[in-house]
């Protein structure tokens, strides 16, 4: 330990002050990562008086999780960098405006409604899934493999078959009286889904690749039913399904996002 130059931890961690007590470790700076998922009153550690202090990360992105109601209704889930980003001109602030993750149509809603169309583009526009599909699609579904989809099931005109693409409450019989008791699901948006996601395996795409995503557990639930009744394919397990918060800072080649909320209000 006395020959520790750099630490690498999780910011409640109780290694750091382990590691601030050695004389011998004396940093100039602390950069903290993805510092929009780290609540302003975070208890910092008590030798943490570093010379530098680096922030990074996104006031656009998901702010930090309140562990529980009454701090959400206190504002308790700002962040550090929503803290900064209040008081930047006390600051020296650096933007990034170069992206390399996904392709530009995937981006391109952000870049406008996030990010003033500022973002600069760096990925090659041809490096797409359709590139890795094994056998290649048919002609009629081709667009169904373009970088962004959107599937719109409004566009249903059988009236009972627009009625099952509607959400359905679906109550929890296990949780604490004070905890919202209830999720959505929609049944038909998850039938969508593992189909598109039975195309993608039957064209060679790896499982570790693909991920599911939703805003609801129940939604979550059903879409992990689904999967685990698919038998004619191996290592689903393999395929993340889950939150968009449980995928945070991860990567996947395809992503399938069931939004669930459509009712004939919306």
């Amino acid at each position: 330990m006395e020959d520790v130059r750099i630490v690498f931890a999780t910011f409640s961690s109780g290694f750091v002050p382990k590691v601030l007590s050695f004389s011998t470790f004396d940093p100039c700076m602390c950069v903290i990562d993805e510092a929009s998922q780290v609540v302003a009153n975070q208890t910092f550690p008590e030798d943490l008086k570093m010379k530098k202090m680096v922030v990074v990360g996104d006031p656009n992105q998901l702010p930090p999780l309140p562990p529980h109601a009454e701090a959400k209704e206190k504002c308790l889930n700002a962040s550090i960098l929503d803290q900064i980003m209040r008081k930047r001109d006390r600051f020296s602030c650096v933007t990034l405006g170069e992206q390399y993750r996904c392709h530009r149509d995937i981006i391109r809603w952000s870049n406008s409604c996030f990010y003033q169309n500022k973002l600069v583009n760096r990925t090659r526009d041809a490096n797409t899934i359709r590139c890795a599909l094994k056998p290649s699609p048919q002609r009629k579904f081709d667009k169904l493999y373009d970088p962004f989809v959107f599937i719109d099931t409004s566009l249903q005109k059988d009236v009972e078959k627009r009625t099952g693409t509607f959400e359905q409450i679906q109550y929890n019989t296990i949780g604490f009286a004070e905890e919202k008791n209830y999720t959505y699901i929609n049944i038909a948006e998850a039938d969508i889904a593992i189909e598109h996601y039975k195309n993608l395996r039957k064209m060679r795409i790896d499982p570790a690749s693909i991920a599911i995503l939703t805003p609801y557990t129940g939604q979550i639930d059903l879409l992990q039913t689904k999967i685990e009744e698919l038998k004619d394919f191996k290592d689903c397990h393999l395929t993340k399904i889950g939150t968009v918060d449980s995928a945070q800072g991860q990567g996947y080649d395809v992503v399938i996002f069931s939004m669930v909320r459509s009712n004939p209000q919306s």
